[in-house]
C-alpha cells in the first residue's frame, strides 16, 4: 500500500524498510537507530504494541515521530507526544468478541488459551473481564509460551473444565497447531480467536 501511494504522490518520498524480526524489541530499537541516524528518516512507521512501547523512550529523546499502524490500546495512546497510533483498539476487540460470544452465540462457560505476549495478554484479559461482567464464566485461562507446539494438555483441560468453547488469542503458528490438535483429540466444539483466524490453512 505504501509503495502504491509513493508512486501516486506528486512529491518526492523516500521509503526505507527495516525488519523488526516479528516484534523483537531489541531488533526494533536497532532498526530505529539506523533509520533515524543513517537513513535520516523523518518518521518511523511501526506495527505492534510490543515494539511501540520499546520505541517510545527513544522517540521522545530524539524527537522523532513514530506512527503505529496496526495496534492501539489504552496505554499506547498515552505513551508520549512522539508516539501516535491509527490502529484498532486491542481492548475493544476483546470486549466486542466477548459480547458476541455471550449475547449472539449464547456461551456461558469459556476456556482461554493465550500466549505469554503483550497483545495476547491485553486482548485475553479484556475478553475475560467483559465476558465475566456480562454473567459468563471463564472456566480456565492457560497462558502458554510463544513457541509452544503441543496444546493437547491445554485442550484436555478445557474439555474437563466444561468449556463450551475455547478462545485462543494466539499468533498464526500457535493457532494452527491448536486447531489441528483439538480436532485430533476429538474436540468438535466451536473455537474463537483474534486476528489470525483468517489464515488459509486453518
Amino acid at each position: 500500500g505504501m509503495t502504491i501511494a509513493q508512486k501516486e504522490l506528486d512529491r518526492p518520498l523516500s521509503l526505507t524498510r527495516e525488519d523488526d524480526k516479528s516484534f523483537d524489541q531489541k531488533t526494533a530499537l536497532t532498526a530505529f537507530t539506523k533509520l533515524t541516524q543513517a537513513d535520516k528518516s523523518d518518521i518511523i512507521l511501526n506495527v505492534a504494541v510490543t515494539t511501540a512501547k520499546a520505541l517510545a523512550p527513544i522517540a521522545e529523546r530524539t524527537e522523532k515521530p513514530v506512527l503505529i499502524l496496526w495496534d492501539s490500546n489504552n496505554e499506547l495512546v498515552h505513551l508520549n507526544t512522539w508516539v501516535s497510533t491509527m490502529g484498532f483498539s486491542i481492548e475493544a476487540a476483546g470486549e466486542d468478541l466477548a459480547v458476541f460470544a455471550y449475547a449472539k452465540l449464547g456461551f456461558r462457560k469459556i476456556a482461554i488459551v493465550s500466549a505469554q505476549e503483550e497483545w495476547s495478554t491485553i486482548i485475553s484479559n479484556a475478553f475475560a473481564a467483559k465476558f465475566t461482567a456480562l454473567g459468563g464464566t471463564i472456566v480456565l485461562h492457560e497462558r502458554t509460551p510463544l513457541d509452544q507446539e503441543d496444546f493437547r494438555t491445554n485442550v484436555a483441560k478445557a474439555k474437563a473444565a466444561g468449556a463450551e468453547t475455547i478462545y485462543l488469542p494466539l499468533f498464526s503458528q500457535g493457532t494452527n497447531i491448536l486447531v489441528r490438535q483439538a480436532r485430533e483429540l476429538g474436540y468438535q466444539g466451536p473455537l474463537l480467536a483474534g486476528d489470525v483466524f483468517s489464515q488459509a490453512n486453518i
